[in-house]
């Protein structure tokens, strides 16, 4: 008995777009996050993304000279024995993503699926899940449990919330970035 194959001609190219579209998906990213280039302060003395990263895993500061002027000069002497400043970790990003992970793999599979189907682009889908990422981030400031700020903090920023500012800069620079 011979054998009967199957076959069909693509004449509109589908098999050729869902190639494209897998490329160009497989080689794009987006990156939710502060940029070294993020605007700051007039008299900032460092920048948004250096600030980021200090609150996202904490820091350890050696106390200057000039530091012990400044916080006598603000009310709040530090004894002679204090030769360290800690800033504990507040992980607003970190945490936010372990938060949403699986909503975030929920959304990536949905984009896949309109990619796939041609009802959407990589670059329409990259910017949706970008925004809704930045979105949780921006949430986190103040939606998540943060080590309480110290009591000198507080009374500098006339708040004891942690990660929000007097001015909301570092929240203000979050940004997406879609590329390939």
């Amino acid at each position: 008995m011979a054998s009967k194959a199957f076959g069909f001609i693509d004449k509109d190219s589908l098999y050729k777009k869902l190639l494209k579209s897998n490329k160009e998906f497989k080689n794009s990213s987006v990156v939710i996050g502060v940029l070294s280039d993020a605007p700051q302060p007039e008299k900032a003395k460092i920048n948004m993304a250096t600030l980021a990263a200090i609150h996202e895993f904490g820091t350890t500061i050696n106390v200057t000279p000039k530091m012990r002027r400044w916080f006598g000069a603000q009310g709040f002497p530090l004894s002679k024995e204090k030769d360290k400043i800690v800033i504990p970790a507040r992980p607003f990003m970190g945490a936010t993503f372990d938060r949403v992970r699986n909503k975030i793999f929920e959304r990536i599979k949905n984009a896949a699926i309109r990619i796939y189907s041609n009802r959407s682009t990589v670059e329409r889908e990259l910017k949706i899940l970008g925004q809704y990422s930045e979105d949780q981030v921006k949430e986190s400031f103040t939606s998540e449990n943060f080590t309480p700020n110290s009591e000198m903090t507080k009374a500098l920023k006339n708040s004891d919330r942690p990660l929000i500012g007097k001015t909301g800069h570092l929240r203000a620079s979050m940004r997406i970035v879609t590329g390939k």
